[in-house]
């Protein structure tokens, strides 16, 4: 058996070194915000769509100065990596327009010749080649008409008077002037973003302010925040069992073990993780608190056995309950693992590994390094109350059930994406100034399907919406173009050669076709389009941005609307896995316990139907992350009953009692951080492990 054992360990201690390699070579990129929580097998093209956009910030900086606007801009050029020379582009832009020059017209142009105002477009020809002061992006001879030149400029057009320039779009406005800069921070992480804002606040001084705004930059502030939260709730945790286990045993001796139990599976969890995930999200890490809860409550078990038995006996003695509690908790978390959303299937990961790793420690590391370590257990107990119920058990069932029920039934099952952050009031202040400047208007979103680019182009336009088609316009309309074209070039292309004394002929080129969506590669309209169409499974997607009050006949979306019901669903398909889990489990508690199924079972009922009922009372919505809770719940309540269950002995009392308490503080912190989703976690868990813990106390009293 010793040599069993020692088999087990050597292994333990491979995998934790293969782990911890793991790790230095393959460091964790945390994901820290809300679109990402919304991440899993609907990886739709309005979610792309959101999350690319919700990427992109705006800078402003804003002076009464010309001078001092463009010498910041310069610097901020820099700072963002902003392209100021786009000679290239427009090169590649240039060529490509003139390639296609015989099927392309901007929709005023086409208004105007489709109406018969040929004469229209001679005249403003003929005044602007006659014109001294004639500025043009191409020659006369290649764009005799400026049918070219007003196809860009409607490209160009901002609105608000903006104008882009050097990189910037730029503008003047009552004695003020304006630089803004709009930057897909995509690829940079949290400390390429930080460190860019931080320069460009330097840029400050009292003739230039700098303005930023966007989802990424409450992102940035929102990831430092729960870090630091984080951080020292775990170290508050981590603090609190050490104080407990002090008061319970009377030895401080028992802390290295617990340490190497909690550092190696935390380790090897994490590796675990890794493995699987490449950018999980920083909310798996708040089930690390579960993890510690629930190696410290293998460890106290253990330590409270041995205050009667041997080291190597006094495992044995709490074997079978610990099994129980094991086989159990890994059947809830395993189950997530089969869920739509990505956090759970980190979660799951994270869970299982590290739950396997603490109690393999526990079972094959514990006895040696107590009998190595001798700590000299203090043998006095805390004596815990046994409530007798025989009088108010049915009632009181009665009671807790009916209010289960009201909850389930008349609690609002609601998760929305604004409550989940609450932006601090320097951010809010800052995201209004940009929205002034820019003279924002509320948008939506068209979304428009097709089997072709072509066809999507096409339902743009007949719709009347001006998205992708601004840039390329559809097959059918460039052929119309093309005939507009060539009658205008039919009957005015002498008479503007002759009326400007032109020695060479205009002529329309020959040998074009039509304009094609790659052909924007590597020009100045590239980005915008791109931004705009998704390639999918055999179909593409176009999502274009309108007017919140436009109506056209098209299919529109609002994204917190869109990220709601996203939410809303991960919430029904949890609850529908918290079902499925919930049965595994009550099929293991049948088989194992049988006639003590309800008493053991009822405990985790209710800690989930009570907190729900009390969300309820205080007119609370139950979001997604209150229902993600359940898992860890369940997991955390099973221990309380089959603890409860197998001993009502002083020492296994007073073990699940030094686990409660740790969990509960631990889990209760968490209600009071800044982030929504990870608040809700710790608020339905504080709630629910009480309720737990004192009804499996109560009902196991009978036994």
């Amino acid at each position: 058996m010793r040599n069993k054992n020692a088999i087990f360990r050597f292994i333990y201690v491979a995998v934790f070194a293969i782990a911890a390699v793991f790790l230095l070579c393959t460091p964790l990129d945390f994901e820290y915000g809300i679109f990402e929580l919304a991440s899993g097998k609907n990886k739709s093209a309005e979610l792309g769509f959101i999350k690319n956009n919700s990427s992109k910030i705006r800078i402003v900086l804003a002076s009464p100065s010309r001078e001092a606007l463009e010498a910041a801009s310069e610097k901020a050029a820099k700072i963002l990596g902003v392209e100021t020379d786009n000679s290239e582009k427009l090169n590649a832009t240039k060529t490509l327009l003139l390639k296609h020059s015989n099927y392309i017209l901007s929709p005023e142009s086409a208004a105007v010749l489709g109406s018969g105002g040929g004469e229209k477009i001679f005249d403003g020809a003929k005044s602007k080649i006659l014109s001294p002061y004639r500025a043009s992006f191409f020659r006369v001879s290649k764009d005799p008409f400026f049918l070219l030149e007003e196809y860009v400029k409607s490209l160009l057009e901002y609105g608000g008077g903006w104008k882009m320039s050097d990189g910037f779009l730029k503008r003047e406005e009552n004695g003020k002037f304006y630089a803004a800069a709009i930057l897909n921070t995509l690829n940079l992480s949290d400390s390429e973003l930080e460190g860019k804002i931080q320069k460009l606040e330097k840029l400050k001084s009292k003739d230039l302010e700098v303005y930023k705004s966007g989802a990424r930059i409450h992102s940035l502030k929102a990831s430092k925040k729960s870090k630091s939260e984080i951080n020292f709730l775990s170290a508050a945790s981590l603090a609190l069992v050490f104080v407990l286990g002090y008061w319970a045993f009377g030895t401080p001796k028992i802390f290295l073990p617990m340490a190497m139990a909690l550092g190696s599976s935390f380790v090897i969890a994490l590796a675990a993780l890794a493995l699987f995930f490449g950018h999980p999200h920083i909310c798996v890490l708040i089930f690390a608190t579960s993890l510690i809860g629930l190696s410290v409550d293998y460890s106290y078990h253990y330590f409270s056995s041995c205050k009667k038995f041997p080291p190597e006996e006094a495992f044995n003695r709490i074997k079978n309950p610990l099994n129980k509690t094991l086989a159990t908790t890994l059947v809830c978390f395993a189950v997530l693992y089969f869920s739509n959303l990505d956090l759970l299937k980190e979660i799951s990961v994270f869970s299982i590994a590290g739950l396997i790793a603490s109690y393999s420690f526990v079972r094959f590391f514990y006895p040696p390094l107590v009998k190595i370590l001798k700590p000299g257990f203090k043998q006095n107990v805390l004596k815990i109350p046994a409530p007798k119920p025989r009088k108010l058990k049915n009632a009181a069932i009665i009671l807790l059930v009916s209010a289960s029920l009201a909850g389930l039934f008349f609690a609002k099952f609601k998760t929305e994406a604004k409550d989940l952050y609450v932006p601090g009031k320097d951010l809010i202040l800052q995201e209004k100034a940009v929205s002034e400047i820019f003279g924002d208007g509320e948008k939506k979103f068209a979304i428009i399907k097709g089997a072709s680019p072509d066809d999507i182009l096409k339902a743009e336009e007949n719709a009347g919406a001006r998205g992708i088609s601004r840039f390329v316009p559809s097959i059918e309309r460039q052929k119309n173009n093309k005939k507009l074209i060539e009658d205008l070039y039919g009957k005015y292309a002498e008479k503007l050669q002759k009326s400007i004394g032109a020695n060479k002929k205009f002529e329309m080129p020959g040998g074009q076709e039509p304009l094609k969506i790659e052909d924007l590669n590597g020009t100045l309209f590239e980005d915008a389009v791109s931004s705009m169409l998704h390639k999918g499974d055999g179909f593409w997607t176009a999502i274009i941005p309108i007017d919140k009050n436009e109506n056209i006949p098209l299919e529109t979306f609002s994204p917190a609307e869109f990220l709601n019901n996203i939410f809303d669903g991960y919430m029904k398909s949890s609850a529908a896995l918290m079902g499925a889990s919930f049965l595994a489990l009550a099929a293991m508690f049948a088989l194992v316990f049988r006639r003590s199924f309800f008493k053991l079972i009822l405990p985790v009922v209710l800690s989930a139907g009570l907190p729900v009922f009390i969300f309820w009372i205080f007119g609370e919505n139950v979001n997604l992350f209150h229902v993600l809770a359940l898992f860890i719940l369940m997991g955390l309540g099973i221990d309380y009953s089959i603890f409860h269950y197998s001993s009502n002995s002083a020492l296994t009392k007073n073990a699940v009692f030094i686990s409660f308490a740790t969990s509960l503080i631990g889990f209760g912190a968490l209600a009071f951080t800044s982030f929504k989703a990870i608040s809700s976690i710790g608020a339905m868990l504080a709630l629910g492990l009480a309720f737990a813990y004192f009804i499996s106390l109560f009902l196991s009293a009978e036994k």
